[in-house]
């Protein structure tokens, strides 16, 4: 039973749900009345994801002459596990806000093995030398 909730901008960000007292019966010692459970569930902003239902972007930061090269991109999922991509790859020009698409690399599904898509919109900064990477790889997030 969903008992209330919050919102943050639109956003479902805190949940509770109680579970209504109940009587059960135990063979070895009867019946007995069990207090309602209440769960609290909270969702925190990701530092470099941001949650769109299933799906999740990130923007990745890049100097001008960064994108005009071609990088190989390796992003922390938040599984654990890292996704590698290269961009400049056939002809592709990155722009400031330029968005890639990576269909199952989002948020999981419910009811099956699917999940969302990851977004990546890169953002260019030409800040000075801290955002050079070495080998053409680039690894800045906002």
């Amino acid at each position: 039973i969903l008992h209330g909730f919050q919102k943050t901008k639109g956003r479902l960000t805190s949940l509770h749900v109680v579970a209504l007292q109940r009587v059960v019966e135990y063979p070895q010692i009867g019946k007995m009345q069990l207090p309602p459970v209440t769960f609290v569930v909270t969702q925190r902003r990701h530092p470099y994801f941001e949650r769109i239902g299933d799906d999740l972007l990130i923007k990745v930061r890049l100097t001008s002459a960064q994108a005009k090269k071609r990088l190989t991109m390796e992003i922390p999922l938040l599984d654990g596990t890292k996704f590698s991509f290269v961009s400049g790859m056939r002809g592709e020009r990155i722009e400031h806000g330029t968005m890639r698409e990576f269909p199952n690399k989002g948020m999981p599904i419910k009811g099956g093995p699917k999940r969302g898509k990851l977004f990546v919109q890169f953002q260019f900064t030409d800040r000075g030398s801290s955002f050079n990477h070495p080998r053409g790889s680039a690894s800045m997030f906002y």
